[in-house]
C-alpha cells in the first residue's frame, strides 16, 4: 500500500502565497490527504500567553481557502495543525470561522473536526503533585507557582486524536497545538502504514519545501509513503530533493539527528538511508519506531510585566569602547528604580550574547534598550531614564559633551504586556488522547 501525502506549505498564512507555483500543480498527482502546519513555539511566549494572532488574518484566510478548495475538489481530507500559530482554542475557533466562510464561498458542505488542546491548570497541578513531570534539555523543574502564573496552557497532541477525527468522516481537521510530524503521520496510520514510515514522513514533511534544494520556503512537496519508506518529490519545478537537503531536514531542531521522540514512541533514525532516485526525487528508508511510555509536551506562557523599548545609534569609538562600563552603570541605576533593563548591542553581540565567538564591534553600533516593570508607566520611566543617562554618559578620552549618541525614531515605544515561558515540560499520561476534546461541525451550503 502507498499513501500519497501533499505537504501544502511550511506555515499557513506566514506571508501571501501564490498557489499556482506548486500547490495547484500538485493536485493533479491525486494525493490521499493534504496537510499543513500552521504554528510553532519559535515565535515566543507572547502569542500563546495573550492568545493574539501571529499572522495577518487575511493571509491566513486566503491560504486556508486555497487549501480547502483543493481538498474539496479532490474529495480528500485537509489537516491543519497548531492553528493560529500557538494552537490555543482561540486559534482553532478563528480557523473554524475562516473554513466556514470558505465553504459558503465555494458552495460546499464541509464536515469540520475541531480538536482543542488547551489544558486546565488543575490537571497540570495534579500531575505535578504526583512528581512525574520531566524537565527536558536542562530546564529547571516545574513549580506550582509557574503553573499558576500561566495565562494559557496547551498540550501538543500526537496522531491519535487526528486519526479519530478522520474516522469520523472529517473533511477538514483543524487541530490545536500538535506535534508537527503527527499531522502527517495521522493519514498514513489511518490507511494502515506502519508507524516508522508514517512518522518518518512527518519528520521529512513538517517544513514542506525546506526538505528540498535550493532553499525556498512554503512550497508544496509530495510524498509517497509505504511500509518500507518515503519517496519525496518537490512540486516547485526549480527544486530537487538531494541527500544533503534531506539530511538537513532530518537534523532540523534536533539535539541528535538519530532519534525523534513523540507522545507514544521514539522514531529511530540511526539506520536511515537516503537515495537520490533521479534529478528531483529522493527515497528515504531504514527508520524504526519504538513504543514508549505515553507522554505529552505541555507549553505555558504567563505575563512577566509591561515593556518599553528605545533604540539609539552610537558612532563614537570612545563610547563604543567603554560601552560595557557605561551599560553597567545605567543598569544599576535603572534596577534601583525597581524595573528590569536589558541592553542589546547590535553590531557586536546582540544576537548570540555570551556565545558570540567574535564580539568585536564595528565602526558603529545600535543599542536596543528594553525595560520591564509592573506597570507601563514604570517601564516607560525606566526606559526614558536609561536612554537619557546614555546621552549624558562620560567615558575615558571624551572630547565633546554632545554628539556621542544618535536618537533613532521616537524617544521610546510602549510595547505593552510582555510574556515569558512558564511551562515547557513533559507530562507522563496513561492515554495521550484523553486530554483533547474534538467537536464536529457541519458548515457551508446546506448545513
Amino acid at each position: 500500500m502507498t499513501v500519497r501525502l501533499l505537504a501544502a506549505t511550511g506555515s499557513v498564512g506566514l506571508a501571501p502565497t501564490d498557489p499556482a507555483r506548486s500547490f495547484a500543480p500538485a493536485l493533479s498527482r491525486q494525493p490521499h490527504a493534504i496537510v499543513a502546519d500552521a504554528g510553532s513555539a519559535d515565535v515566543g511566549p507572547g502569542f500563546l500567553g495573550s492568545g493574539r494572532a501571529y499572522n495577518n488574518p487575511e493571509w491566513e484566510e486566503a491560504e486556508l481557502g486555497h487549501l480547502i478548495e483543493g481538498a474539496s475538489r479532490l474529495g480528500v481530507p485537509l489537516i491543519v495543525g497548531s492553528c493560529g500559530v500557538h494552537g490555543a482554542d482561540a486559534g482553532v475557533e478563528a480557523y473554524s470561522a475562516m473554513a466556514e466562510r470558505a465553504a459558503r464561498r465555494l458552495g460546499r458542505r464541509l464536515r469540520l473536526a475541531l480538536i482543542f488542546s488547551e489544558q486546565p491548570r488543575a490537571w497540570l497541578q495534579a500531575a505535578l503533585a504526583r512528581g512525574t513531570i520531566e524537565s527536558p534539555g536542562g530546564l529547571p523543574p516545574l513549580t506550582a507557582e509557574a503553573v499558576d502564573a500561566s495565562s494559557r496552557l496547551v498540550a501538543a497532541m500526537g496522531a491519535e486524536p487526528i486519526v479519530a477525527a478522520l474516522a469520523q468522516g472529517a473533511d477538514v481537521v483543524l487541530a490545536g497545538r500538535a506535534c508537527d510530524d503527527a499531522l502527517f503521520a495521522a493519514p498514513c496510520l489511518r490507511r494502515g502504514i506502519n508507524p516508522a514510515s508514517s512518522f518518518l514522513a512527518g519528520k521529512l514533511l513538517e517544513n514542506a519545501s525546506l526538505v528540498a534544494s535550493p532553499f525556498v520556503i512554503r512550497e508544496a512537496v509530495l510524498a509517497e509513503v509505504d511500509d518500507d519508506g518515503v519517496t519525496l518529490e518537490p512540486m516547485l519545478a526549480d527544486q530537487r530533493c538531494t541527500r544533503a537537503s534531506v539530511a538537513a531536514q532530518l537534523m532540523y531542531e534536533r539535539r541528535t539527528p538519530l532519534s525523534q521522540p513523540g507522545p507514544r514512541g521514539m522514531l529511530e533514525l540511526g539506520q536511515v538511508r537516503i537515495q537520490e532516485l533521479d534529478a528531483r526525487r529522493a527515497r528515504i528508508s531504514g527508520a524504526s519506531y519504538c513504543p514508549t511510555q505515553p507522554t505529552l509536551k505541555v507549553e505555558g506562557a504567563g505575563i512577566a510585566g509591561q515593556r518599553s523599548v528605545a533604540l539609539v545609534g552610537i558612532r563614537d569609538p570612545g563610547l563604543i569602547a567603554a560601552l560595557d562600563t557605561v551599560a553597567a552603570e545605567i543598569t544599576t541605576e535603572v534596577e534601583t528604580s525597581g524595573a528590569q533593563v536589558a541592553l542589546h548591542v547590535f553590531g557586536r553581540d546582540a544576537t548570540m550574547g555570551a556565545f558570540e565567538p567574535t564580539p568585536a564591534p564595528g565602526h558603529e553600533v545600535a543599542l536596543l534598550i528594553e525595560t520591564l516593570a509592573a506597570t507601563q508607566q514604570q517601564a516607560s520611566s525606566a526606559c526614558l531614564l536609561a536612554r537619557r543617562r546614555l546621552f549624558a554618559s562620560g567615558y575615558p578620552g571624551q572630547k565633546a559633551t554632545a554628539g556621542s549618541v544618535s536618537g533613532l525614531g521616537d524617544e521610546l515605544w510602549e510595547a505593552g504586556a510582555a510574556y515569558r515561558w512558564t511551562v515547557n515540560h513533559i507530562v507522563p499520561v496513561d492515554d495521550p488522547s484523553a486530554q483533547f476534546v474534538t467537536e464536529i461541525r457541519e458548515v457551508g451550503s446546506g448545513a
